[in-house]
């Protein structure tokens, strides 16, 4: 009887042992899979935070590209009207925010709207242009825009457009006294600006008309240039284009320049040396000395209908 009751001890020791066991491997597996999940969700989570990262960096990339996309010429844009003043002179003013402006008129990068190449003489006061450049305008008065790429006639419009504009024009230009002969100024190209410079005005012969018709003479001393004590200076840091900008243009120029020592050795009263003939070049009804060089004296004979007017000046290196 006892063995038999021991016997059934046993058995229910084993059931127990089993169904332990059993369990044992049941809670291992659930752990096994909550830790399975967590890592997936963990691997999940990992990858949605950098796609996001990619697609944020994506979005950031694409934000400065933007934000940078001026730096492309193409990108920007004025759009200006083109305003005439005196006999020949000529100026820009942004239609957007009235900035009155000068810029050079790109050789060859005038067009119209079909891409058709066209000439400044081609313009009329009115105009409408969208011009093109690297954006940088120099803070000076009027405003001055020497990185001009291309220029395109967009609207010809009408001369009485430009009506609006006559008091901002009246601020910048006084209609000339007959009796005074023009003056010149130069502009040319630096590495960091375009320079307009004054050029010394020396003797003239000038006739002009009065108010009453009847005509008056003006004349001066013609001391060659060689003798002026004082003759404005251009810097050239090497040979360099020089744009005449008369206030009245001339029939002719002529141009003659003398080394430094040259001039050092003249004194007033003696005889002229002879010096070297420049000729002049015309591009676009403008008058440019080309390739300009530090270390002389330049004379200009200018020459109208009704008189001559000597111009002079002296260049020198940037030290």
């Amino acid at each position: 009887m006892k063995n038999k009751n021991m016997k059934y001890i046993i058995a229910g020791v084993v059931v127990l042992v089993v169904i332990a066991v059993a369990a044992a491997v049941l809670v291992t597996g659930n752990k096994k899979k909550n830790s399975e999940d967590k890592m997936g969700k963990t691997e999940q989570s990992s990858e949605t935070l950098t796609e996001q990262k990619t697609e944020n960096s994506s979005e950031l990339q694409t934000e400065k590209k933007t934000e940078n996309s001026s730096e492309n010429p193409e990108e920007n844009v004025i759009t200006a009207m083109y305003l005439t003043y005196g006999e020949e002179n000529f100026i820009f003013i942004d239609t957007k925010n009235g900035t009155l402006f000068t810029a050079p008129v790109p050789e060859g990068g005038l067009v119209d709207k079909d891409g058709k190449q066209i000439k400044q003489e081609d313009l009329t006061r009115g105009n409408i242009l969208k011009i093109y450049g690297n954006g940088i305008m120099l803070q000076s008065y009027p405003g001055q825009y020497p990185g001009v790429t291309k220029m395109v006639l967009d609207q010809t419009g009408k001369p009485e457009d430009a009506d609006q504009y006559n008091e901002i024009i009246d601020q910048i230009y006084q209609e000339p006294d007959p009796a005074e002969p023009p003056y010149l100024s130069a502009e040319y190209t630096q590495p960091e600006a375009v320079v307009s410079a004054a050029i010394t005005r020396g003797g003239y012969e000038w006739s002009y008309e009065n108010e009453d018709g009847t005509t008056g003479t003006a004349k001066t001393d013609m001391t060659p240039v060689l003798g002026w004590k004082e003759i404005n200076d251009l810097t050239l840091n090497e040979p360099t284009d020089l744009k005449l900008d008369f206030t009245k243009k001339p029939d002719t120029i002529e141009i003659i320049r003398w080394t430094e020592d040259v001039q050092k050795q003249y004194s007033e009263g003696s005889d002229l040396p002879e010096g070297e003939k420049v000729e002049p070049e015309e591009k676009d009804g403008v008058f440019i000395i080309p390739a300009a060089e530090a270390g002389y004296t330049y004379q200009i004979t200018a020459k109208w209908g009704n008189g001559t007017v000597d111009f002079g000046f002296v260049t020198k290196s940037k030290k």
